[in-house]
């Protein structure tokens, strides 16, 4: 990694044209809809020459860095490779997925993809082949990019007839290579006719959710408008411009690294990908390269902190802007402040079907102080309110065309609210702004450092146990992921081992951020309604004591 590269400067003039309006962040994102829908494409001005002046690197001893030039030259290695599975398929979603951890070539896949007019469908580096496949085979793939560690999850795929290719083939093949002017002229050519084909109101990604009932991973099918839209609310609420240094190190098979990546991007910034997040890994390449921008949920945050005794430096100037979201962060915003002493810290709430943020509100808003309930303002385009139960809906130009494979008429209002699965509170104060509260979750699932775990998911594995009469999971309060998946388990017979023999069947099925932290065994019934279903209310309310005495398990999940 060459930390003179990623110094590079830029003019605001030479923004690559990627959103509606030309990358002009305070224009309303409305107009992803409002305004020539068709000429909206997350791809476009890929190959623009501004882009050139960009740079690209990947962390780690053999990490890489690209050029803003050798990066296009990847883009369109990519795009060229790609368009021979979309070839013939006129009219149909073209479908190529990815298994990868964040990397140059990563996002240059994802990149090339909405290129072409197919749709990228980045698949999770934490699950194992099943899932992997299942989700591959689910949303349609033609093709599944994978890197080295995600080759054994994407293996079996073969299977189905899907074409499997490894990154590093396609790094490989752009090695050496001279930026040639015709070819950057011929797919510029693509693109174009692509932009023109494809309408901002076109899929460009399917993006994996936990279900709220099954736990089987869903499919939000998202817009091209949608993404763009989330870029320029980002633009405008968060500030990212020419002069930012991004560090990348949340998950991109998560919208929240997604569309903080194509933000970034637009924005002009440069560009640092980390395979995975290690805490003094990312405090060291703060330091190193003068980082000015990251993406993070609260756990990350709290890690961060904690690494800090043990870095070289107590205090990272250069960063001037954090954006955390998945979850909230109060207690902790005065330690934030001290050590990133620069940095504006901006909090936001959002989902996958709502392509990243729809609320964003500044770290030292007065009324966060007040109520940490506080979620802040709509998003640019955004609109909220609350149905009788209290539930938040939303709709705009972000929001999800629906599920895959899933009636949108069962998602969606007939006026075309989409229910959050959170309860909240929204307020119009004397101007006419609206104002969000965020008191709860309407839904079951369980969120631990970022990551959506469903309960049902977890009680089937645990049921399959030959061992286990009946399991009920829940969520417990844990002081460094937020929540800790829990499991209150009646066995048909005792045994000494267990946890250990639960924990293990749990982990051959399940990614490890799944698998229950604490255990209790009961010998009585599991409590029940009046209708003869388990009462998760009941259960927390029985058992709390019993599972906050169990030393959690603060392994990395």
């Amino acid at each position: 990694m060459n930390g003179v590269e990623l110094q590079k400067k830029r003019s605001p003039e030479t923004l690559p044209q990627m959103l509606p309006h030309g990358g002009d962040a305070a224009d309303d994102a409305r107009a992803a809809r409002a305004d020539a829908p068709e000429r909206v494409n997350v791809a476009a001005g890929v190959f623009d020459p501004c882009v050139r002046e960009c740079a690209f690197a990947d962390d780690g001893d053999d990490g890489k860095c690209w050029s803003g030039a050798a990066f296009q030259a990847l883009v369109a290695t990519c795009a060229e490779r790609f368009l021979a599975h979309a070839t013939g398929r006129e009219g149909e979603h073209v479908v190529i997925a990815s298994v990868m951890r964040p990397s140059a070539i990563g996002f240059a896949c994802w990149l090339a993809t909405n290129a072409i007019g197919a749709v990228a469908a980045p698949l999770s580096s934490r699950w194992g082949a099943k899932e992997t496949v299942d989700a591959a085979r689910r949303v349609g793939a033609v093709l599944v990019v994978c890197d080295e560690d995600g080759i054994e999850s994407a293996r079996d795929a073969v299977g189905l007839g899907i074409r499997v290719i490894r990154a590093e083939e396609l790094i490989a093949s752009t090695e050496g290579m001279d930026v040639d002017e015709e070819a950057f002229a011929r797919l510029a050519q693509t693109v174009e006719g692509t932009i023109r084909r494809v309408g901002g109101e076109d899929v460009c990604l399917y993006c994996h959710t936990s279900g709220t009932t099954t736990g089987v991973a869903k499919a939000a099918m998202l817009t091209h408008a949608g993404i763009c839209a989330a870029s320029a609310a980002k633009l405008q609420c968060v500030g990212y411009d020419t002069n930012d240094i991004f560090l990348h190190f949340a998950p991109m098979f998560h919208i929240g690294g997604m569309s903080s990546a194509h933000a970034a991007f637009v924005a002009g910034a440069n560009h640092i990908f980390m395979k995975e997040f290690d805490a003094e890994r990312v405090l060291e390449v703060i330091s190193r390269e003068r980082v000015t921008a990251f993406i993070a949920v609260p756990t990350m945050i709290t890690m961060l902190l904690r690494a800090v005794p043990r870095a070289s430096s107590s205090s990272y100037p250069s960063v001037k802007k954090i954006l955390i979201g998945g979850g909230r962060l109060v207690d902790s915003l005065s330690n934030v402040r001290e050590i990133f002493p620069s940095a504006v810290v901006t909090m936001a709430y959002g989902m996958s079907e709502t392509s990243s943020s729809v609320t964003f509100m500044r770290a030292d808003d007065a009324r966060l102080v007040e109520d940490a309930t506080f979620a802040g303002e709509p998003a640019p385009g955004v609109e909220i309110k609350t149905d009788a139960s209290g539930q938040l809906l939303v709709r705009g130009p972000q929001v999800m065309r629906g599920y895959v494979g899933i009636d949108r008429a069962s998602t969606f209002d007939v006026d075309g609210w989409f229910p959050t699965g959170d309860l909240g509170k929204v307020i119009i104060d004397a101007s006419g702004a609206r104002r969000c509260w965020l008191v709860g979750r309407l839904k079951e699932m369980i969120k631990s450092g970022g990551e959506n775990v469903a309960p049902q998911e977890v009680e089937s594995v645990l049921c399959a146990h030959d061992n286990v009469a009946h399991a009920v999971v829940i969520g417990v309060p844990h002081a460094l992921w937020g929540e800790a998946v829990a499991a209150v388990v009646r066995l048909k017979a005792p045994r000494d081992d267990a946890i250990r023999a639960l924990k293990a069947h749990c982990a051959a099925s399940l990614a490890r951020f799944k698998v229950p932290k604490t255990f209790v065994f009961i010998t009585d019934d599991i409590p029940k309604n009046a209708s003869g279903k388990v009462s998760r209310a009941r259960v927390r309310e029985t058992y709390m004591d019993a599972i906050l005495r169990q030393v959690v398990d603060d392994d990395a999940s």
